[in-house]
């Protein structure tokens, strides 16, 4: 049973296409396609209903994560949190997914190392965590996507050589992986908020 579940989060791996957004004219005011945005991705949450949006924000001659959300039933967006802002590396393809207990979490390619990063936002939390890295080793990786399957958290991403995976407990479950590739031993939790210095990675952008 694990296995056959296993194989079609794989197989939505290759299937690049279905981690990309399809809303047509009802996406965040802040994402802009001709400005070079890119990988507009959503989720909804199951708890109160928002829709949350994340995507590639190119700014500065590099590639921010952008995360936006709708309440449910309004008619716009909120401003977006940036995730490696002015870092002065390429954060791309992003996926985000949200459990039954309303946790979010977004997974992202750094471009220049191949590894997969997560931040996640706990359900009754404003603040998204520090982004942690969930490939044990730099490497040629991409398209990453995240799903919960059979009450797992399952990230899955592309290779020189295939399709690889990742395994985790959610946030709801406690934290943990389970041996289908080297991996953090925890989930990132809630950061706080940044202090004066800080690159304000995690902060709207003014």
């Amino acid at each position: 049973m694990r296995k056959s579940i296993l194989c079609v989060v794989a197989l939505c791996a290759v299937l690049v296409a279905a981690n990309v957004a399809t809303a047509g004219n009802d996406v965040p005011h802040r994402f802009a396609p001709w400005s070079l945005d890119r990988g507009l991705a959503t989720a909804q949450n199951p708890v109160d209903g928002r829709t949350v949006a994340v995507w590639s924000y190119r700014s500065a001659g590099q590639y921010d994560i952008a995360i936006s959300f709708r309440d449910a039933g309004a008619a716009f967006w909120s401003e977006p949190v940036f995730i490696g802002s002015a870092d002065g590396i390429q954060q791309e393809q992003p996926s985000i997914a949200a459990d039954a207990a309303g946790n979010l979490y977004v997974a992202y390619l750094v471009r220049e190392t191949g590894h997969i990063f997560m931040t996640t936002l706990a359900r009754g939390s404003e603040n998204w965590s520090a982004p942690v890295a969930v490939t044990a080793a730099p490497g040629r990786r991409s398209a990453p996507l995240v799903r919960l399957i059979a009450g797992r958290l399952v990230i899955a991403f592309r290779t020189l050589t295939g399709v690889d995976l990742i395994e985790l407990a959610p946030l709801e479950t406690g934290v943990g992986t389970q041996g289908v590739q080297d991996g953090p031993d925890t989930l990132p939790r809630e950061k706080t908020p940044p202090s004066d210095g800080d690159d304000g990675s995690l902060t709207p952008k003014r």
